[in-house]
């Protein structure tokens, strides 16, 4: 099956009919998961919210399948052309690239205001995630773009120093002994960078290792997809009749299909409890305090107020949890419905302290701390 063929015969309008489809059935499916799960039944057949929730998880999908493929296929090609001595040279800028990627995806989405202005002591130096972050990607940048230039022959114009990707061959990349050894050393320095900048996130950014392990079932069913569809793709080659090709991918559709479910519900499971609801998620970003009416129920009952997080609103109800989550990773605390008929009006108070991701990391602390104090 020519891929590329079938890829350029596909028109505009079919595309976007297809993925607005996609993106709004992936949001809905989402959404329903996510508040069904906690015993909301009450949802609309139409809703902006499942657009962005849908857009926001076809970016992602996307991100991890097709950027990695075709960065991988730059860098074989590059090596197939150019002659690179070892595979492992090649393979270098895709994991860094990919890595790239994903730190700006990570950044964009799932961190907050708290960890942006954490800090901490890194190699002995009192320093914060955001400066972190800004040497490791003007570094990375930096560098890479200076093995380019290392790599290909440049030439000057009239607009300024260009690089000769068109014309360059075996003979102009890495000429002399000095360049290639200075590319080795941008290689290494962008895979220490790389490392470093990993290491970081993962010992000073305390929630994002409990982050990555709900995360994995979404990326090993993405792994799995990419898989199973490259398989088909091989064994269609198999058959040269059209219509075992066609047998072949109606057994292979129910496969796809569970997987995408499984999809769904992994990213429901880890990603989209993580990303704020500002962003397409639903992690909250506000805590609410509800002021009830005096002739309501609640304020009958000696209750005046209630501070929590609202983690669904419909036309009439608030559906919040207690603000007490001890661990917002394994914990699946009640939700409680309250009427709006009884609320007299809501006051929002946004989040600067990191609740409630790190509230288990709150507890390990004074924990260590009160087991301490009690040794003799």
């Amino acid at each position: 099956m020519d891929w590329k063929k079938k890829c350029e015969d596909i028109s505009f309008g079919e595309l976007a009919i297809f993925g607005s489809g996609f993106v709004y059935i992936s949001g809905y499916l989402i959404s329903a998961l996510y508040v069904r799960s906690r015993g909301i039944n009450q949802m609309s057949l139409v809703s902006a919210q499942y657009i962005e929730t849908g857009l926001v998880f076809a970016l992602l999908t996307a991100l991890f399948i097709v950027v990695p493929l075709i960065i991988l296929k730059m860098a074989l090609d590059s090596r197939k052309r150019h002659g690179h001595p070892t595979l492992l040279t090649s393979l270098v800028f895709p994991i860094v690239t990919s890595n790239y990627l994903y730190v700006f995806t990570f950044f964009c989405l799932f961190v907050t205001r708290y960890e942006w202005l954490l800090r901490f002591r890194f190699l002995g130096v009192e320093t914060g995630l955001i400066g972190c972050f800004g040497v490791y990607t003007g570094v990375v940048f930096v560098l890479q773009i200076l093995f380019m230039y290392m790599k290909y022959d440049a030439k000057k114009s009239g607009k300024g120093i260009s690089l000769d990707l068109e014309n360059a061959d075996q003979r102009q990349v890495m000429t002399t002994p000095v360049r290639r050894w200075l590319g080795k050393v941008i290689i290494a320095a962008l895979l220490v960078a790389t490392a470093m900048f990993d290491y970081v996130l993962l010992s000073q950014v305390g929630w994002f290792p409990a982050f990555l392990s709900r995360a994995s079932a979404y990326l090993f069913c993405i792994i799995l997809i990419v898989c199973i569809a490259f398989v088909v793709e091989r064994l269609s080659h198999v058959y040269s009749d059209k219509p075992k090709r066609w047998q072949l991918w109606c057994v292979a559709g129910p496969f796809f299909l569970a997987l995408y479910y499984f999809a769904i519900s992994s990213y429901e499971f880890g990603v989209y409890i993580n990303i704020p609801m500002s962003r397409g998620g639903r992690y909250p970003v506000t805590k609410t305090t509800l002021f009830f009416r005096p002739d309501s129920t609640h304020a009958k009952n000696g209750q005046l107020q209630r501070t929590s997080y609202v983690i669904e609103e419909t036309s009439d109800h608030y559906y919040v949890i207690g603000t007490d989550v001890s661990n917002w990773f394994h914990d699946h605390p009640p939700v409680d419905g309250i009427s709006k008929a009884e609320v007299s009006y809501p006051h929002y108070d946004h989040l600067r302290s990191g609740e409630p991701r790190i509230n288990h990391l709150r507890l390990n602390k004074s924990g260590q701390q009160g087991a301490k104090a009690d040794r003799p």
